[in-house]
């Protein structure tokens, strides 16, 4: 439905993380600079930055997660094209003389019937 879902989602956590540094970078500036509370204001920067950097950073390890899906389904798709499944049941057979079955060519005895090879 929606191409490049990953890389879509990596971009927004940027972007959301920039906003969220900078939004909570000028509101403890005003509170510093307001003299309401600078202790408050120092501590609106530090947590707010480290917090927009958190959320994001959980965003973009999701947009990362898509990315690698799609990566592997991707693969799989393509090794499902280019492999087919083997048939073994032409190589190295022994035909039983009692019951008529095909049994593997190390065997000695049938595994239908267990005559001896």
């Amino acid at each position: 439905m929606y191409n490049n879902v990953g890389k879509i989602i990596k971009m927004v956590a940027k972007v959301i993380c920039w906003i969220g540094i900078i939004i909570t970078t000028i509101y403890g500036a005003a509170l510093i600079v307001a003299e309401i509370n600078t202790t408050l204001g120092c501590i609106w920067i530090i947590v707010g930055s480290f917090a927009s950097w958190l959320g994001s950073l959980l965003m973009y390890a999701f947009g990362q997660i898509v990315d690698n899906i799609d990566i592997c389904v991707k693969t799989l798709t393509l090794l499902g094209t280019i492999e087919s499944p083997f048939d073994n049941s032409q190589i190295n057979q022994w035909t039983c003389s009692k019951c008529g079955g095909k049994n593997d060519s190390e065997a000695s005895f049938c595994i239908f019937c267990g005559e001896h090879k």
